[in-house]
């Protein structure tokens, strides 16, 4: 979206849908204590997946704005996830041998399965 149409919008309509409680109170939570706080939401993004941040934020002296620092972190999420996959992949499978993906190489894999690897190499 472009600036000139963020200005004068509430932030809390780009969060998404599921994380709106949790950023309604961590704006309260800012007002109130007066001091740096943290959160992590998801915000919508026009045609795309959501964008994951980062966001810090402090009250001014007057109470009247929350200067706000926002750090996009989709990619750290996105390892994350992904080594959660990884982690639960031997619980699921006690004897794995290769798991692949389209976009990636061999990402987990025992000594077994090298060698029907090698025979394809050479077909």
């Amino acid at each position: 979206m472009e600036r000139a149409r963020l200005v004068s919008r509430r932030f809390g309509v780009f969060v998404a849908e599921p994380d709106r409680t949790g950023f309604k109170a961590f704006l309260e939570k800012v007002f109130a204590s007066q001091a740096k706080e943290e959160c992590e939401v998801a915000l919508l993004k026009e045609g795309a997946g959501p964008l994951n941040v980062h966001i810090t934020a402090t009250v001014s002296q007057d109470g009247q704005e929350c200067p706000v620092m926002i750090e996009d972190i989709t990619e750290r999420k996105q390892v994350e996830t992904d080594t959660k996959r990884l982690a639960s992949f031997p619980m699921l499978n006690p004897r794995p041998i290769v798991e692949q993906r389209f976009s990636r190489y061999a990402i987990l894999s025992r000594d077994l399965a090298y060698k029907p690897v090698e025979k394809l190499k050479t077909i």
